[in-house]
């Protein structure tokens, strides 16, 4: 609604948003490489060209709206996990959270099932976690940050209802997941 209201309503302004989404993605990718590679810094500037030349990248700049902005929120997601891993932790899960609590008001649950099973498989896939202490302050951030996401995206759903008091438990999901109330 931003774009229609700097540019007007039209399709242009509407494509537009996805446009932006995909050049932030090509940002965060270069980020993300310079993140993974420090000591490389031809892969953070190719790694941003290799994505803009993909075919599917291309193809699907201007058709797919939903997915630009979760790619873009997979990708800071990705930035945090890093952070958390290389440099530093508090920064990396505060980064985690909010990119989960935006992809929960983006695009729904569809932000937690992709990103949560990333940080899951992170030690893993790192191979830095042979020692229990590392695997357990991983899990320990992801298990503080996790419910702090959700939670914020729970927050600001609520807080964008209407005032009405809700009864019961039926009543809230009712608000949250069916988003018409039960009638009393």
């Amino acid at each position: 609604q931003l774009s229609w209201w700097l540019f007007g309503v039209s399709e242009t302004a509407a494509r537009l948003v996805a446009s932006l989404f995909g050049l932030a993605s090509l940002w965060q990718v270069a980020a993300l490489a310079r993140r993974l590679w420090p000591e490389d810094a031809e892969t953070a500037r190719y790694a941003p060209i290799m994505l803009a030349g993909s075919g599917g990248f291309v193809a699907c700049q201007a058709t797919t709206i939903f997915s630009w902005p979760l790619l873009s929120l997979l990708l800071l997601a990705l930035l945090g996990l890093v952070l958390a891993w290389r440099q530093r932790p508090l920064a990396g899960w505060a980064t985690f959270a909010a990119a989960l609590a935006l992809g929960e008001l983006s695009v729904g649950t569809a932000a937690a099932w992709l990103m949560l099973p990333m940080a899951l498989a992170t030690p893993w896939a790192t191979r830095s976690g042979s020692g229990g202490v590392r695997w357990r302050s991983w899990y320990g951030g992801l298990a503080i940050a996790a419910p702090i996401g959700l939670a914020i995206a729970g927050t600001l759903t609520l807080a964008t209802f209407p005032h009405r008091p809700i009864t019961d438990a039926g009543d809230l999901l009712a608000h949250l997941f069916i988003r018409a109330p039960r009638s009393p």
